[in-house]
């Protein structure tokens, strides 16, 4: 689940920017041209897989429950649990994709300093109800427990913490390169980071990291990002690393 939240704040980063940087030089974002470029970033691979995966089930090779496929093609594949092995990767795309439907609109919308603070509301009230809903299990006779952690409603703040960095980024970066240790920040974010997993234990702890997590894990990311030739930056520029970098969507 780690793994996800990093795909998940690299993702919400490096969206963010983009369209951060759009808007301040055309005054605008053309929503048009994202989700055409969304599209074909990542529509194609998922239908492959699909299709690869119907013609091995009309084979005989495996077995997909009913709506496994259906429920990958309309968004709504982490909102079920025994659809089979086979999708269950889905359910991380299918977070992304809620998040490209309204975050872009809401932040051509809002404007990035509106947006900003809709964007850390938003991910406070998702980080408090994920927390809630666990303790007294408000969705159980909904969804099975199983599904809590791939709900969209319950990690979409993994995406959103990544936006409020993304917009914040300029002055984020401006501080660290002022403070005499900055270089250092992407390390002390994934001390924290791992020291933050040692707090999952049941109660306090659990909502302790389960509120660290999405915050820490943008914040490594942008501050390697304001750092390029550091320690991390130089390791990620490392031509196996930008290889993997390139595939990663497609090898998931």
């Amino acid at each position: 689940v780690l793994v996800v939240d990093v795909f998940f704040g690299i993702s919400g980063f490096l969206i963010t920017r983009k369209l951060h940087d759009e808007y301040q030089s055309c005054g605008w974002i053309n929503l048009r041209a994202f989700y055409w470029r969304r599209f074909f970033r990542i529509l194609p691979a998922a239908w492959t897989y699909l299709g690869a995966m119907l013609v091995c089930a009309l084979a005989g090779v495996i077995t997909l429950p009913p709506n496994a496929l259906k429920s990958c093609l309309f968004f709504w594949r982490n909102y079920n649990e025994n659809l089979g092995w086979y999708t269950g990767q889905f359910w991380s795309l299918m977070i992304e994709e809620h998040f490209y439907l309204l975050w872009p609109a809401a932040l051509a919308l809002l404007a990035p300093r509106r947006a900003r603070v809709a964007a850390v509301l938003s991910a406070l009230v998702i980080g408090a109800w994920r927390n809630w809903d666990a303790a007294m299990r408000l969705m159980a006779s909904v969804f099975p427990s199983s599904i809590s952690e791939h709900r969209t409603d319950s990690r979409l703040d993994s995406l959103l913490w990544a936006c409020v960095v993304g917009l914040s980024f300029p002055l984020l970066s401006k501080t660290l390169r002022r403070v005499r240790f900055g270089r250092f920040a992407p390390v002390v974010f994934g001390v924290l980071l791992l020291l933050s997993g040692a707090l999952k234990s049941e109660g306090v702890g659990t909502a302790a990291q389960s509120i660290a997590r999405p915050i820490l894990i943008p914040l490594m990311i942008a501050s390697t990002v304001a750092f390029p030739g550091g320690l991390v930056g130089r390791f990620l520029d490392l031509l196996p690393m930008r290889f993997v970098g390139k595939i990663s969507y497609s090898l998931y």
